[in-house]
């Protein structure tokens, strides 16, 4: 979404101390990374402001106050941490985009909003790290946002709000007010201080698990997504008054706050949501400010971590069979716990602690740092009485102001909303799904046992499983239980491709076999509040991919099922089926002809064409000696950005998805225009759609990108090879018979080349492939000690195999597969789509669902190209 304008480091304007500074022991036990905000602002109209200027120089001369923050951190021992004031510097970021400040909707935080924050990599060593992170972007609607992330080490919401409200005060031309108290000494015990501590302090111990696991690696692996609650001040009073209607049980002597009242009702609401059991143990986490708690009270302006996370825990059927006051009293108990002699008592309990950083949590989402804080339990912060709100820097207050990442789930802020109105936003993330049923389908009748050879382009391609999904029409036959027809086709469906309901196992070389031990597939059986509606334009997000099952790939694979499917039914009575089926044992081709027979099965017809299971037709001799006829560049690396040795940093670079849309008339368009120079660039057959759309994507893409004209980029293309053998596969083969095939150039022959010179690279790779070609592949693969290497993954953010993307694409051709159109006995589906993009520069194209001669391409590129990408992909068509 957003292009790189200029990078600065922003230093203190004048010389700052240069020393190093003492870190507390809740400095230390908070997250290593950045807390995230951005602040959204209208069109500036006075032009002479010039806010990059304003903001670069304000924000120098608050540095030099608040010199701590252009320092870095640096380690200890204990795993502890102190700050080397050396005024390395805060990263100032310059940003522009296409989109408009209402593209951001309610300002729920999404992908989309933390691209407005600038991004490091904690993989780095943390004396590289800047804490102060400061991002501007420039929206085409004339408005800014300013993004902050700043080091949690540092900081607590307090101090943030400080800090911002000084670098304010000075961006308006002011003098600063309330300079900040850095001596965090005051909340160190003197080093013969061996008192111990006076209070259990469970808040540090394990949390909750869920009955019956024992860690939480699947649900720290379960898809989360963000909803924006709003309450308005009409509920939050009703929820108070609701809290304090038993004050001669829970309450102490003052009536619950809104805090209170509305915290105990999102924990209740969570626990009744998550289908805890009676006994389920479940906590939430609040933080309570201790600045005046303490004996003396700690300086006004205090700047450094002064929050205690305490912890709240009961069981779910006493938190839902009790009066919301109930919930309520649980975490004004935990509130009032914070004395200055619990505060002195936690800081005895750090003091014993060996090292400190297993306290940690991160705000990046998906990261397991740290204890696990979701599922059964929540963390809600409040910013209800911290001044974060009204910031003007020169041209006027924002107009939203909000977190920017909610990054585990169960997590929450409550803040005012913008309106000032007495309602409140709270954005909370949380599981997508309730699975309501889990079960193993197993081939109804015995099958064959034993092992299956797997051929060498089996071998060489994802090890993980392919997504796709289904969606479909609330069934109107109430007679109709699509779970039990679904469970009970698969089970005969598996008798016939009984290769499905097996494992694989490793044999040597990197190679896999398949054991036919009927273990059968996973079923799951999930419910959902959303509507299919919901799902858009089917883009693939994380939110469709939680429609299929997920599962541990660092499981041993003999444990891992070959076919997943989940069905999942939604509020408004539809029905999506997702599945993953392994694709080692199926390309494209395959995976249709199975779907099919399991929908005829499920429709009450007979099978009509059997799977051809013996892969050895693809098996070389083993005497075979036969030297590869080619080089086999499609095997090897693909090209790298000029100046780099490895795709590391690309790799880490934030990624977003988008469904890209060709009517059947934009399509003829590329298809003639591709065609236009026959004598130089075609064959003897025109191009076809899928070279004219394909190369087009290509120059986009190498375009958005700004390649350099020497860069070379290819796409890889998956080329069926069936009817290319001699003599051809049988026709219901079963297995991989694709090759991916590489096109390579120059981004400078690509783009100053016309369309059809694009068309002919990809022809050229494609008609590369015949049979002496693919038994050379044979050949070539034969050679390989190990083929492990060759593999990828459809895990978005998986670093599996070689990287496929910058300055490279991936654009797999689905327009003739017959994926669509499927019915198991309640209707065609209304829309089939790829569950995941899992990589940079990956896109499938397959024909819309209005079926009118339109494609349908779900593209994953860097978010600091896709703004560019969109408007050159529809430049001119």
């Amino acid at each position: 979404m957003l292009t790189l304008k200029a990078s600065y480091t922003v230093k203190p304007l004048e010389p700052s101390p240069t020393r190093l500074i003492y870190l507390s022991d809740f400095d230390q036990s908070v997250a290593l990374t950045h807390a995230p905000t951005v602040y959204f602002y209208r069109p500036i109209s006075d032009h002479l402001l010039n806010p990059i200027e304003i903001l670069k120089n304000s924000l120098g001369k608050a540095l030099t106050i608040f010199y701590p923050l252009a320092g870095r951190l640096q380690r200890t021992g204990r795993g502890c941490l102190e700050v080397n004031c050396n005024s390395m510097g805060a990263l100032f970021l310059e940003t522009e985009s296409e989109a408009k400040i209402k593209d951001f909707g309610d300002f729920t935080p999404t992908s989309e909003t933390r691209a407005l924050i600038p991004s490091v990599d904690y993989n780095k060593p943390i004396d590289e790290l800047p804490l102060l992170l400061v991002q501007v972007t420039k929206f085409s609607c004339g408005g800014i946002s300013l993004g902050l992330g700043m080091s949690h080490v540092l900081v607590d919401g307090q101090c943030a709000t400080h800090f911002v409200s000084e670098w304010a005060r000075i961006a308006r031309g002011e003098k600063p007010e309330n300079l900040p108290f850095l001596n965090r000494t005051v909340l160190k015990l003197e080093e013969d201080d061996l008192t111990p501590p006076r209070f259990d302090h469970l808040e540090f111990g394990k949390l909750p698990m869920l009955i019956g696991q024992t860690n939480n690696f699947e649900e720290q692996k379960k898809e989360t997504t963000v909803v924006m609650l709003k309450l308005s001040k009409e509920h939050i009073q009703k929820l108070k008054k609701e809290a304090n209607e038993f004050p001669s049980v829970y309450t102490s002597s003052k009536p619950f706050t809104r805090y209170e009242a509305v915290t105990a009702h999102m924990w209740r609401c969570a626990s009744k949501a998550r289908l805890h059991e009676f006994e389920q143990l479940t906590s939430m986490g609040i933080a309570v400010d201790f600045h005046s708690q303490m004996v003396p009270p700690l300086p006004k302006h205090y700047f450094g971590n002064a929050v205690s996370q305490m912890r709240v825990t009961t069981t779910s059927g006493e938190l839902l069979s009790k009066p919301l006051g109930y919930g309520c009293s649980k975490i004004r108990e935990a509130i009032e716990k914070v004395t200055d002699e619990y505060v002195r008592s936690s800081l005895a309990y750090l003091k014993k602690e060996r090292d400190l950083s297993k306290f940690r949590y991160s705000h990046v989402l998906g990261s397991t740092q740290g204890a696990f804080l979701g599922n059964p339990n929540i963390v809600i912060t409040s910013w209800i009485g911290l001044p974060l709100c009204g910031v003007d820097f020169g041209w006027g207050k924002e107009i939203y102001m909000g977190p920017r990442t909610i990054a585990f789930d169960g997590k929450s802020f409550i803040f005012p909303s913008r309106d000032e109105d007495g309602s409140f936003d709270a954005p909370f993330r949380l599981q997508m799904l309730t699975l309501k049923a889990s079960y193993t389908v197993k081939p109804l009748e015995p099958s064959p046992t034993g092992l299956i050879y797997l051929s060498d382009f089996d071998q060489s391609v994802a090890l993980t499983h392919a997504p796709t999904v289904y969606f479909y029409r609330p069934i109107s036959g109430h007679l109709l239980n699509p779970i039990e027809i679904l469970k009970n086709s698969l089970g005969k469906a598996l008798t016939i491709f009984y290769p499905l309901a097996g494992r694989l196992q490793r044999t040597g070389r990197g190679r896999l076999e398949v054991n036919c031990n009927s273990m059968g597939a996973l079923f799951l059986e999930i419910e959902s509040e959303a509507k299919i509606s919901d799902f858009g334009d089917f883009t693939p997000t994380s939110e469709t991919r939680a429609l299929i099952p997920s599962v541990d790939y660092n499981k041993p694979i003999d444990e891992l099922p070959l076919l997943l499917v989940q069905v999942t039914n939604f509020s408004c009575g539809g029905i999506s089926l997702g599945l993953g089926i392994s694709h080692v044992l199926v390309d494209g081709r395959c995976a249709a002809h199975f779907v099919s027979e399991w929908a005829r099965i499920a429709r009450g017809e007979e099978p009509e064409n059997l799977p051809f299971l013996d892969r050895t037709v693809l098996k070389m001799e083993e005497d075979d000696l036969t030297p590869p006829r080619f080089d086999h560049l499609e095997l090897g690396k693909p090209p790298m950005l000029i100046g780099q040795t490895n795709n590391l940093e690309e790799q880490k670079k934030e990624t977003t998805v988008v469904m890209l849309k060709l009517s059947k008339e934009q399509i003829q368009k590329l298809k003639k225009e591709a065609n236009e120079f026959p004598s130089v660039y075609t064959s003897s057959k025109p191009f076809t759609r899928y070279e004219a759309v394909t190369a087009h994507m290509w120059r986009c893409s190498s375009k958005a990108r700004l390649h350099e004209i020497e860069q070379l980029t290819s796409v890889r293309i998956g080329v069926d090879f069936h009817s290319r053998m001699v003599p051809p596969l049988p026709k219901h083969y079963f297995g991989n018979a694709v090759l991916p095939m590489r096109a390579t150039t120059t981004s400078g022959e690509l783009l100053s080349k016309p369309l059809g010179y694009g068309c002919s690279k990809i022809r050229e790779a494609i008609e590369k492939l015949t049979d002496e070609y693919i038994r050379s592949s044979q050949a070539y693969m034969k050679r390989e000690k190990d083929l492990s290497k060759f593999r990828y993954s459809h895990v978005v953010g998986s670093t599996q195999g070689a990287f496929l993307g910058n300055p490279n694409i991936v654009i797999t051709n689905w327009i003739r597969l017959p994926l669509c159109g499927v019915d198991f006995g309640w209707g065609k589906e209304i829309y089939m789509a790829p569950g995941a993009i899992a990589f940079d520069g990956k896109s499938f194209i397959f024909p819309g669902r209005d079926e009118d001669g339109s494609f349908d391409i779900p593209f994953r590129l860097q978010v600091e190209h896709m703004d560019a990408f969109k408007k050159l992909f529809y430049e001119n068509i």
